[in-house]
């Protein structure tokens, strides 16, 4: 069996400075075939058994934390006749021509000029054309598809409704706004919502003074009733243009038109989401919401540039801080926009000097001041790291600077052998399925919490949904969170393992301490790449502290096999060495070398009984 190596580094950022967010596409950067991956195993037995397919192919998850329970029944409307036209603003006093030659009308809102029609532009603003979407299935697969839409693929909707265009367009650097305008930022929808909302969208009223008025069913609108708190006021005129959204399933689904107005920001939320702002017909709040996939296609506004001396923004990193052996803070700052909003600031970062598209990429928002990210590190390595920021003027970064990590010591070795039982047990049940899952009767049986138990335990069984992003309400992503929470784990066992027997690290006088530590690692390493075996096809047989590029994909049977051999060397230092930890690492529990030993030959049995997929390999254990 051949022996792999592990890191797992993960980047979280900073939406703003407050909201942690992981970057994990891009930590990842496994290449195989031309396409970036998580994994692409083959699946043995769908009744149980996870497969983690193609990134490129991700699942584009319902807007779920916005969701309305009627958004999934209408598939098209035919507007009330007079109603092809846009009602009288409040607010109008100008206008503004795209490249196509379609006028629309602008409304200044505060301080800012909108669009107060939904865009409708075919080109971009050199005069390439923008792909039409018409009659494509799926958007699956695609690599940054850059497509419009007419919904329900009639070009009859364009002229009441506008078009529908994936984010991949708005962030065309060709740009689809008029010149002198741009698409909003984060920013620039929170100062929309709150210019409505004066107290900050604690009202939620600002859906309300932005949408037009009346219903479909009155005969007076072109929203589904109740269309709640509208006025207009506003004079923005947002019409329920609905969406294209590309399922799970390789068709096309046009949905919530005359129920839902949504659109982009050119700000992003992490590798998969992006900032986005919406209003449903049922509602009269704005809101503003990062669980938009890039590849649903809905309307675009623009609003347009506060300068006329447009700049690239002025950007620089400043010095990490908060430097441990696994995590550290990496720090940069917007000093100037260039005359506009900032729409996306981020880092690029790496073990290598130089680090660009290529490597690891935080998420940080939009806007000028500092902002910041927290790298999950591993022990003596030196990280490099660059600042960057965007606005429709082009991208900037600051210096490159660099960190080093502290090796790995004594105490820090302690904490974390002391700790890994719970962080084992947490990693594999705080949101996924469990080995006693597999195993159960039928749903009935389950929790009435869903943590995939019903799923995979009903009767006769379903196949397991084998999407990344496989999602139930309240209870995470299914696979990705085992996934990452078990490699997360691993890496630290395997750098602590790393400096007991490379570094010589000495634990308690003399190294007194190093055989109950070192036993410790080797279990719960086999209890998790155990795991692991059991749940997924093809995974990374981590035990080393080499990083995450070095490893290539084993097979499970392969994975099994490593975590038994973890799991005798944890018996064989038992064996051979006396140790207890007492009480205070499993609560009521006495771990001593004794338990530990019955512990692991308990799991190493388990594994060979619960690893078998078929009735020839069940009839090969003995």
């Amino acid at each position: 069996m051949k022996t792999k190596f592990f890191t797992l580094l993960f980047a979280l950022a900073f939406c703003g400075t407050g909201n942690t967010i992981y970057a994990q596409k891009e930590t990842l950067n496994l290449k195989t075939g031309g396409s970036e991956n998580i994994i692409q195993p083959a699946i043995l037995d769908q009744s149980s058994r996870v497969e983690i397919p193609d990134f490129s192919q991700q699942q584009m998850e319902y807007d779920r934390l916005n969701a309305s329970p009627s958004d999934f029944y209408v598939s098209n409307l035919i507007p009330s006749p007079g109603y092809t036209e846009l009602e009288p603003m409040l607010n109008q006093t100008d206008s503004v021509t795209d490249i196509d030659g379609n006028v629309y009308q602008t409304v200044q809102i505060g301080d800012r000029w909108w669009m107060a029609e939904n865009l409708k532009v075919t080109k971009y603003r050199n005069g390439d054309p923008i792909e039409d979407g018409t009659g494509i299935d799926t958007l699956f697969g695609l690599d940054e598809p850059k497509y419009y839409f007419y919904y329900n693929n009639d070009p009859a909707n364009d002229s009441i409704y506008g078009k529908l265009y994936t984010w991949y367009v708005a962030d065309d650097e060709r740009n689809v706004c008029p010149t002198g305008w741009y698409m909003p930022t984060y920013d620039d929808l929170i100062e929309l919502r709150d210019t409505l909302d004066p107290n900050g969208g604690w009202e939620n009223i600002a859906g309300g003074k932005m949408k037009t008025t009346g219903t479909i069913e009155d005969g007076t609108g072109l929203w589904l009733a109740p269309n709640v708190g509208a006025t207009n006021e506003s004079g923005f005129s947002a019409v329920p243009a609905g969406w294209f959204y590309p399922w799970s399933e390789p068709i096309h689904s046009f949905t919530a038109l005359g129920q839902r107005f949504s659109m982009y920001s050119s700000t992003e939320y992490s590798a998969e989401y992006i900032f986005n702002a919406y209003i449903w017909h049922n509602e009269e709040l704005l809101g503003v919401s990062y669980s938009l996939a890039r590849n649903v296609a809905i309307s675009l506004r623009c609003i347009k540039n506060t300068s006329d001396n447009l700049q690239v923004p002025s950007v620089i990193t400043l010095p990490a801080d908060t430097i441990t052996q696994f995590s550290a803070v990496i720090n940069g700052e917007v000093t100037n926009d260039g005359g506009e909003s900032v729409s996306n600031r981020w880092f690029y970062w790496a073990l290598n000097e130089n680090p660009d598209t290529s490597d690891h990429r935080t998420y940080n928002g939009s806007g000028t001041g500092a902002f910041s990210s927290t790298l999950n590190t591993r022990p003596s390595r030196t990280y490099y790291y660059k600042a960057y920021a965007k606005n429709s003027a082009g991208t900037v970064s600051g210096q490159e600077l660099s960190f080093t990590t502290p090796a790995i010591d004594e105490t820090t070795a302690l904490s974390i052998a002391s700790s890994s039982f719970l962080d084992y047990w947490q990693a594999i049940k705080q949101y996924n399925i469990g080995m006693t899952a597999d195993v159960m009767a039928d749903h009935s049986t389950a929790s009435w919490g869903n943590f995939a138990w019903r799923d995979s335990s009903e009767e006769p069984r379903t196949p397991w949904n084998n999407m990344p992003y496989y999602w139930y309400p309240g209870d995470g992503n299914m696979t990705l969170d085992l996934w990452w929470s078990v490699y997360n784990l691993v890496s630290k066992l395997n750098d602590v393992l790393y400096a007991l027997e490379e570094e010589n690290l000495q634990i308690g006088p003399g190294g007194a301490d190093n055989a109950k530590v070192a036993a410790t690692m080797y279990l719960i390493r086999g209890l998790a790449l155990g795991q692991i075996g059991l749940t997924f096809d093809q995974a990374w047989i981590a035990q080393d502290n080499s990083e995450i590029e070095d490893f290539d994909l084993e097979p499970w049977q392969d994975v099994l096999e490593a975590a038994i051999a973890d799991l005798e060397e944890a018996i064989a230092i038992c064996t051979d060495n006396s140790f207890s930890w007492g009480y205070n690492v499993v609560n009521g529990m006495l771990i001593n070398n004794t338990y530990m030993k019955q512990l692991a030959s308990s799991y190493a049995a388990r594994f060979l009984a619960l690893g078998a997929r078929n009735q020839d390999q069940n009839d090969t254990i003995g």
